[in-house]
């Protein structure tokens, strides 16, 4: 279960920890935590399967390993103290931890009565909700009965009555919720009518996404939403006029006047793209315009029939109490306030206002399509989450039916329940596929699923099973895995992993938790006078109990919510709203609400306390990916097997141009060879070489000479798209940077500028007179439409070492050609998945090089073509400019197989350092101290060091470089306020790209545990490289010094030789 090697070093770093004074316990509980749920993690990390909490992997391993299970008390004690505000720590409990932590390490079973501790009293269950992790189960002809276990550790049996299941499938460790249940004896429940049951709960799906599965019968069709993600955008006239009416509706409830006219430009402007492909001529537009009047005329009279106090419009709300999250239409409050209705609005033809609705063999006459009322029934269990006993109505509103335009919707169970099943059943299929079980994927889109689907679904899925059908097998499994790794991301992103946290921390820790992890900013107060709610930029103090130390910044997307929306039972009460950071002081924070139409009642409650935490479900990222999936199989089987590397590169024609004169030979060389690639070239570019101002700059500037090229640069970071605006700016050659206008230093070169300066016809003139697109790849995922209107010769894709092969891979298949610019002993692509799902083991694979996917798509075709010896397809750049000679060298030899040379003269002056009694590079020796991801003389001295060498003169930029974001808030804090400017604190993910005068780095750890945080380790060329430390020390231009502590250095770890290295060098 746990080799023997990682027990000696969880044995050796108990034994390193400090002593456990009484006074001291308290400080040491998350590190103990850590450790306990690292051990824990450890002995499952052969499980395949994916668990949703930590305490779904406690549960699993005592069932696993029974001798752990007389433990449970202990754990759940041990844990309930942590997530306790209100509970004393003492050592005495803290020393029992690590004997439990001891006991597994040695697989010896565990004698609960010999640890002795306290316990807490049990909670009372209430059969309102229960909730449960499965054990096991049986079915018969009557019953589904599960065998749970809940939170505190108690057995609990559930029978779940046929008729009430709605699902179909379980698996041992899901969590489930039923509701509604009555009790018949301790711990022994059974299901009612009004029962529901919710596998997974805290993955929170759409009512959108649900409702697209629906289907006029019983029949669940899934395959019609999975063909979607895959399918590219869709845009049309229709499309186009749902979003204009619901902006038209917006506006009008909230009182504005705007006429539909100018709701029709402004909604154009902000989606040129969508309207270029759907208005292609002027009948087109005039087609649009009717459609949008004659909807509006029939809204009108239907708005003064709106009369609650409150209405408000594109309000969210989240449920993990249900597994949904979703944005209502319309939200209709009154005097009463639990009194709330809700309006969905659908702009395309209305049904007979007596169509029945099926349901299980029932039929309800309800004058709605199904798919709505589902989408209706979704709403219905948001309001129920949100506001516990609610009351209300809810409606349809089909403005195209003169006579019934609103449709009331049944707010019962029975289509609850339907909205249920369907949502279990993409839980049950996405698990499946997370565990690479894909016989139920493929089944989608079998012979019998067909008829249940409508002409135009049906259409689609055909379609996608012919082109899958097509893919020759390595094709089709890389397919395959490449969706589960999609997936399995986007689970992380929602559940989190053992290395981040994800949405669920929402409802999962408490607000102090939260700001103890630095992943939220709690007890704000909101400064009414200095907010501006026309734009809805809000301002927001920080209080006394306001943890200002945060890993938030400028630019981010979060969460906004009242204290009171947490609720203990974990429900998430009234709205949710999302917005972005603008700026970050020492005294509060500004954001900006994404819902320019919120109501601004909900903010004008001068003593409400709000907290703000980062929006962890980028769903559209996703999303994007597997879009992108979807262009990898419809693409030519050629450039596809290109790029999949079963087939290699062709050598092109010697390239007989004139290169420019400001080159050195190599860089000459290199160019010429770039400039030569018939399918792709892999350039390889360590820190300093000139991979942006001279490659680049150059190779641009060669293309352009050919009238047929029309090139497409992209990069991971919107720092770098800049850069290459800032190149491309340079050569006075015109562009258009796809993406937001703010945030950015071309903003009149943005689309979103252009659409909002010119008219349609111009924006497509423009488009197609234009030949260079720049953009981050993560837009060009969301604007597939680009490439209906740019036909790429050449792609250019910087930090493409940063790049995940799905991220890749699919807006490849767009271009001619590609050159990849990376540098794969720097800073990798970045997941939050565990290990386990990353890994392949596959004879095809193999013959790609394709054997994990952490593996960037750009080291995995270098390892092909070195494979191959395709020489003419990548190459290295080995002149550098920007560190001095003595840093270079060592850099060299650790990183580079000692390939790097120095181009300048100043670079190998031998004059004094800014720090004049330190080498170039330093390391000075910390004392471990009893903080957790916190150093405190390391923070002093770091800006100390800073000061000095700014007050000195000696230097005008400090970088300050610590891998923990809690002891960068710390560094932040110390800086003197006449030094912010020229001082920047941050990890060493957000340095990259950039470079300082003079670097100081933090390691801020105490023990070889800790280790893990800060290490980013691969093998090239059989040598062990760590990443971030190569980043971190080449970010230095004059001077690098690294404060840490010795005794925490593993012995074989990069950090260790280094030292080794800098300590032989002093002496």
């Amino acid at each position: 279960m746990i080799n023997q090697e990682y027990k000696k070093h969880i044995a050796s770093l108990l034994d390193t920890l400090p002593s456990l004074q009484e006074g001291y316990a308290s400080m040491h509980v998350v590190e103990y935590a850590d450790i306990l749920q690292d051990v824990i993690s450890h002995a499952l990390s052969s499980e395949f399967q994916l668990f949703s909490s930590h305490y779904a992997e406690w549960v699993f391993l005592t069932q696993k390993y029974p001798q752990y299970a007389s433990a449970s008390s202990l754990h759940k004690r041990f844990f309930s103290l942590i997530y306790s505000t209100q509970a004393a720590l003492h050592a005495e409990e803290l020393r029992m931890l690590c004997r439990m932590i001891l006991m597994i390490l040695s697989d010896q079973s565990i004698d609960s009565h010999s640890i002795n501790i306290e316990h807490s009293g049990d909670i009372p269950h209430s059969s309102m909700l229960l909730k449960g992790i499965i054990q096991s189960w049986q079915t018969d002809d009557k019953y589904i009965t599960l065998h749970c276990r809940n939170k505190d550790q108690d057995e609990i049996t559930i029978c779940i009555a046929h008729e009430h299941a709605n699902f179909t499938t379980v698996w041992e460790g899901a969590i489930i919720h039923v509701t509604n249940c009555s009790m018949n004896g301790l711990h022994f429940y059974h299901s009612t009518d009004q029962s529901l049951c919710i596998l997974e709960p805290d993955l929170l799906y759409t009512a959108t996404d649900i409702a697209e599965c629906t289907t006029n019968g019983d029949h669940i069709s899934i395959g019609s939403m999975f063909i979607r993600k895959f399918s590219k955008k869709q845009s049309g006239i229709p499309l186009l006029v749902g979003i204009i009416l619901g902006n038209w509706l917006d506006k009008a409830l909230a009182g504005d006047e705007s006429t539909i006219e100018s709701i029709i430009y402004a909604t154009l402007q902000s989606m040129p793209l969508q309207a270029l492909n759907a208005i292609r001529s002027q009948e087109d537009i005039d087609t649009m315009i009717a459609m949008c009047l004659h909807l509006q005329s029939s809204l009108e009279p239907i708005l003064d029939t709106f009369n609650a106090p409150i209405i408000s419009t594109e309000a969210a709300f989240l449920a993990p109490i249900y597994g949904l999250i979703g944005r209502l239409d319309i939200l209709m409050e009154y005097d009463d306030p639990l009194e709330k209705t809700v309006v969905e609005l659908k702009s395309g033809n209305a049904p007979s206002s007596g169509l029945p609705v099926h349901f299980s063999g029932m039929s309800l006459p309800m004058g709605a399509w199904k798919s709505h009322v589902i989408q209706v029934a979704c709403y219905n269990l948001l309001l129920d989450a949100a506001f516990p006993g609610r009351t209300g109505d809810s409606r349809l509103l089909y403005p195209k039916d003169p006579i019934h335009p609103i449709r009331n919707v049944l707010n019962n169970y029975i289509a609850k329940r339907e909205a249920m099943r369907i949502r279990n059943a993409i839980v049950t299929l996405e698990h499946d596929i997370i565990c690479r079980k894909f016989g139920s994927f493929l089944r989608l889109f079998a012979d019998e699923e067909l008829p249940e689907m409508t002409p135009y679904t049906r259409d689609e899925v055909m379609l996608f099973r012919n082109q899958f059908e097509q893919l020759d097998n390595i094709s089709k499994l890389y397919v395959l895995a490449t969706l589960s790794f999609i997936l399995r991301e986007q689970y992380s992103a929602r559940m989190g992993s053992s290395t981040s946290t994800g949405l669920s921390a929402l409802w999962q820790y408490s607000i102090e938790e939260k700001q103890q992890k630095l992943l939220a900013i709690g007890y704000l107060k909101l400064d009414i006078a200095m907010s501006d709610f026309e734009v809805f930029h809000l301002h927001l103090k920080f209080t006394e109990q306001t943890q200002s130390m945060t890993s938030l910044r400028s630019g981010d997307i979060v969460l906004l919510y009242p204290h009171a929306a947490l609720s203990v039972s974990g429900q998430i009460l009234g709205h949710i709203n999302k917005a972005s950071i603008r700026s970050i002081s020492k005294d509060g924070i500004i954001i900006s609400l994404r819902n320019k139409v919120a109501r601004i009642e909900q903010f004008t409650d001068s003593d409400c306390m709000w907290c703000i935490e980062s929006d962890g479900g980028n769903e559209s990222l996703h999303t994007g990916l597997i879009r992108s999936l979807g262009a990898l199989i419809r693409s030519n089987p050629e450039k596809r097997n290109r790029i999949l590397g079963i087939q290699r590169p062709r050598v092109g024609e010697p390239y007989n141009g004139t290169l420019p004169d400001f080159l050195h030979s190599t860089q000459k060389e290199l160019l010429s060879k770039i400039l030569s690639t018939k399918d792709y070239f892999l350039l390889q570019g360590p820190p300093g070489t000139g991979k942006t101002s001279a490659i680049i700059r150059s190779l641009i500037e060669c293309l352009m000479k050919d009238d047929a090229e029309s090139i497409m640069l992209c990069a991971f970071t919107n720092r770098a798209v800049d850069e290459l605006c800032a190149v491309v700016d340079a050569l006075k050659l015109p562009f258009i940077r796809l993406g937001s206008k703010h945030g950015t230093l071309f903003q009149h070169h943005s689309l979103q500028y252009l659409a909002e300066t010119k008219s349609l016809d111009e924006v497509r003139e423009v488009l197609r007179s234009t030949r260079i697109i720049i953009s981050t790849v993560s837009t060009l995922h969301t604007h597939t439409e680009i490439h209906d209107w740019f036909s790429t010769t050449t792609m250019i894709v910087d930090e493409a070492s940063q790049l995940l092969e799905p991220q890749l891979s699919g807006i490849l298949m767009h271009a001619d050609r590609f050159i990849l610019i990376g540098d794969e002993r720097q800073l990798p692509a970045v997941i939050t998945q565990d290990i386990r799902g990353t890994i392949l083991d596959n004879p095809l694979f193999d013959e790609i090089c394709l054997k994990d996917f952490r593996v960037s798509l750009f080291e995995r075709l270098l390892l092909l073509c070195m494979k191959h010896g395709d020489g003419h397809a990548f190459g290295m750049l080995t002149i550098q400019a920007r560190m001095h000679d003595n840093i270079a060298k060592i850099i060299s030899t650790m990183h580079y197989g000692n390939r790097l040379q120095s181009m300048h003269p100043w670079q190998l002056e031998e004059g004094y350092a800014p720090l004049m009694e330190y080498p170039r590079l330093a390391w000075i020796d910390s004392a471990p101290e009893d903080h957790y991801k916190l150093h405190l003389w390391e923070a002093e001295q770091s800006v100390a060091l800073a000061c000095r060498a700014l007050k000195e003169g000696r230097v005008s930029s400090v970088g300050i470089i610590s891998p923990f974001r809690s002891q960068n808030a710390m560094i932040q804090s110390k800086i003197p306020n006449d030094y912010m400017g020229a001082i920047t604190v941050d990890t060493v993910e957000r340095f990259q790209g950039s470079e300082r005068e003079l670097i100081i780095i933090s390691l801020a750890i105490h023990n070889e545990f800790h280790m893990k945080g800060i290490e980013s380790l691969t093998e090239i060329e059989g040598e062990v490289i760590d990443r971030k430390l190569n980043v971190a020390l080449t970010r230095a231009k004059k001077q690098c010094i690294i404060l840490g502590c010795p005794t925490a250095l593993r012995n074989d770890s990069p950090y260790a030789r280094l030292r080794e290295i800098l300590t032989n060098q002093a002496h």
